[in-house]
C-alpha cells in the first residue's frame, strides 16, 4: 500500500472514531437534559463541540451547538440560547444546510419573541417559512405560519393574523394533527375575539 493511501486510511479511521465519540456525547447530552441533569448535559455537549472543532466536523458542531442552546433555554438562560443559535446559524449558512438554517432561524425568532421584539421575530420566522416551503416541510411550515399569525395578532394586524393562522390550520388539517388543529382554532378564535368580531364568527372558535 502506498504511503498516501495509508495516510488516507488512517485519516478516515480517525474521522470515524471522532464521529462516533461525538455522537455518543451528543446522545448523552440529550439524555441528561431530558432527565433534568442540565449541568451534565452542558458538559457533554461542550465536549462534543470541542471534538467536532478538533476534527473540523462543522456539521457535528452545528447540531451540538443547537442542542446545547436548548439546554440553556430550559435553564432560562435566553441570552446564551440566542448566542449559540447565532453561531449555529452562521455554520448552517456556510454549509448550505437549509434544514438546520431554518431551525436556527426559528429559534432566534423565539428569542426575539420572548424579548417582545416582534419585528425581528417576524423577520426570522418569514425567512424560516421560505426555507420550510422550499424543503416541502409541512410541519415546519405550519409552525412558522402559526407564529407569524400570533405576532401579527399581538401588533394589532388582525387581518394578517387570520390569514396566516388560517393557512396553518389548512396544513394541520391536511396532516391530521389534532393537537395543532385545536391550537390553530383557538388562536383564530382569540384573534376574532380581540378584533371584536367573535359574535359574527363563532364557528371557528367553537370548533376548538
Amino acid at each position: 500500500m502506498e504511503l498516501a493511501e495509508k495516510l488516507d486510511l488512517k485519516y478516515l479511521q480517525e474521522k470515524c472514531r471522532s464521529s462516533l465519540e461525538i455522537y455518543k456525547l451528543y446522545k448523552e447530552g440529550k439524555k441528561t437534559r431530558s432527565s433534568g441533569e442540565y449541568e451534565k448535559s452542558i458538559e457533554y455537549f461542550e465536549q462534543a463541540i470541542h471534538l467536532a472543532e478538533k476534527s473540523r466536523g462543522q456539521e457535528h458542531k452545528l447540531k451540538c451547538l443547537r442542542q446545547l442552546s436548548q439546554t440553556y433555554w430550559e435553564l432560562g438562560n435566553y441570552s446564551k440560547f440566542f448566542r449559540l443559535n447565532e453561531k449555529a446559524l452562521t455554520i448552517a449558512q456556510s454549509l448550505n444546510n437549509m434544514k438546520e438554517e431554518g431551525i436556527c432561524l426559528f429559534n432566534v425568532g423565539i428569542y426575539y419573541w420572548n424579548k417582545d421584539n416582534y419585528s425581528k421575530a417576524l423577520s426570522c420566522y418569514e425567512k424560516a417559512l421560505i426555507i420550510a416551503q422550499s424543503l416541502k416541510n409541512k410541519k415546519s411550515e405550519s409552525s412558522c405560519l402559526n407564529n407569524i399569525g400570533i405576532i401579527y395578532e399581538k401588533i394589532g394586524n388582525y387581518d394578517k393574523a387570520l390569514e396566516y393562522l388560517t393557512k396553518a390550520l389548512v396544513i394541520d388539517e391536511q396532516l391530521g394533527d389534532k393537537i395543532y388543529i385545536s391550537m390553530d382554532l383557538n388562536n383564530i378564535g382569540e384573534t376574532f375575539r380581540t378584533k371584536g368580531l367573535i359574535s359574527g364568527n363563532e364557528e371557528d372558535f367553537h370548533r376548538a
